[in-house]
């Protein structure tokens, strides 16, 4: 989809399932995610950093898959705070 054609989607299936209209504002949530980067270890075994989300030429949102998307989030969670080893 289009970020607009996700945008309408998501305002069409809110109306359905909670009865209200809102307009809902998809930019911000789409470039929160292009820009939430995380790791992966591709098909021949080397990491890869790459967005969550990315839009391609086509203007159509492509996001990876839900496997290759929990292993990001997990090295970004895993890598979201520097600490030292440091004893206080």
């Amino acid at each position: 989809m289009t970020p607009d054609e996700l945008d309408d989607t998501i305002e069409v299936w809110m109306e359905q399932q909670f009865g209200t209209i809102i307009d809902f504002d998809i930019h911000g949530p789409l470039n929160n995610l292009a820009n939430l980067k995380g790791q992966y270890i591709d098909e021949n075994g080397e990491p890869v950093i790459a967005p969550l989300l990315s839009i391609t030429p086509q203007q159509r949102c492509r996001v990876m898959s839900l496997d290759r998307s929990k292993q990001m989030i997990d090295w970004i969670w895993d890598n979201a705070f520097a600490y030292s080893d440091t004893e206080f």
